[in-house]
């Protein structure tokens, strides 16, 4: 049973193949790695029957280019990112991914995930289902404001969400400063990256 790894981060790439690899009975690792080229170029020596895909391989894909590409290949897609906006998720589901959840949550998630997928389900983890599902957000923020704290609450440093936006490390602050500064706004005060994850999910912004 091949299973495909589009990530581009190498320790949650190695996370997710170790724990395939140990805990999913049969399972083998046809491709992992951060190229959708050299992906689809494996599909076509060894059809996977799954595909573990993350939405933002730092190469300036749209999340829907990345899926449809896969999806043509009728290869069932299970998309892990950190993307948790509720127009990302309905856009990869849409453009034929079967399963989404944020990296935000348990790896434990991951197995139970591929199951169902595997099995011909749709998985959709408990935070994405709350975020199709929440009411549109009060807050109004840039693209880029979305970008950095969807980012920055995933677990990057502040100046690998300046790397990922193309931007300085002190831009990509700002931008997190300004999100905060709308919270607060709003009465709700957001000291750490937890509390900013928090408010993030309450707001139906990741």
């Amino acid at each position: 049973m091949d299973i495909l790894i589009l990530e581009d981060h190498p320790i949650v790439l190695d996370a997710i193949k170790s724990r395939i690899e140990r805990e999913l009975v049969g399972a083998r690792i046809s491709y992992a790695g951060a190229s959708l080229e050299d992906a689809l170029r494996s599909v076509e020596a060894n059809m996977p029957m799954c595909a573990v895909v993350d939405l933002d391989l730092g190469d300036g894909r749209s999340p829907v280019d990345i899926v449809s590409q896969l999806a043509a290949k009728n290869i069932p897609i299970l998309v892990m990112s950190a993307l948790g906006e509720a127009t990302v998720v309905k856009s990869v589901l849409s453009a034929g991914a079967r399963g989404y959840f944020t990296k935000t949550a348990a790896l434990d998630q991951l197995l139970v995930a591929l199951q169902t997928v595997l099995a011909g389900g749709t998985y959709l983890s408990p935070q994405v289902a709350g975020i199709i599902n929440a009411p549109e957000s009060r807050l109004k923020l840039s693209e880029r404001e979305k970008t950095a704290l969807v980012l920055y609450t995933s677990g990057l440093t502040m100046e690998e969400v300046g790397n990922r936006m193309g931007v300085a490390t002190s831009t990509a602050s700002e931008y997190v400063d300004r999100v905060r500064a709308k919270f607060r706004a709003e009465g709700k005060i957001a000291k750490t990256k937890v509390d900013l994850l928090k408010l993030a999910q309450e707001f139906g912004l990741a």
